[in-house]
């Protein structure tokens, strides 16, 4: 159960931007491995959403973060992607007006439009996706990407069996 706060960070990328520490690292934590060819987008996502994800997985791919573990997060990131493209498309199509108006007993009403709200939404869910995977700029600062090599996991000197006997 969460305590609340902030989400904790993937140990994969606090390895990436040296902030790894063995006093708060599970030792026996999964470990899968980095997505080399990244996946095609399903099938059953809609064209926009097939965009977002062939979109955002050029800029993940080379970061070299993103696991098979990781699709179901990184397929969230790309609806979250086509809800923004979609409602600002229907705000476009509105003259790019975010509000109108209502008339009522009592006179009028100004109302926001509700893809305004859908944008706002879909924009605070894909913020915290992105600085999951490293994408944003604070985030980005902090990764280095391993450049097609496989660095050595400075936890593997922790594992159960690892190490040499004296």
């Amino acid at each position: 159960m969460s305590s609340g706060g902030r989400p904790r960070k993937p140990t994969a990328l606090k390895v990436l931007e040296g902030t790894v520490r063995k006093d708060r690292t599970n030792p026996r934590a999964p470990k899968p491995k980095i997505v080399e060819g990244f996946p095609p987008p399903p099938a059953d996502l809609s064209k926009s959403e097939k965009h977002g994800w062939k979109m955002l997985a050029e800029v993940v791919k080379p970061l070299r973060v993103a696991t098979p573990a990781d699709m179901v997060a990184f397929r969230q990131m790309a609806i979250a992607l086509a809800m923004i493209d979609q409602a600002r498309a229907e705000l476009k199509k509105a003259g790019g007006e975010t509000s109108y108006s209502v008339f009522t007993e009592s006179g009028e009403v100004i109302r926001s439009r509700p893809q305004v709200e859908t944008i706002a939404k879909f924009q605070k869910i894909l913020g915290a996706q992105l600085a999951d995977f490293g994408l944003t700029p604070a985030d980005r600062e902090k990764v280095s990407a391993l450049n097609g090599e496989q660095e050595k996991d400075p936890l593997d000197e922790f594992s159960i069996g690892g190490g040499s006997a004296a």
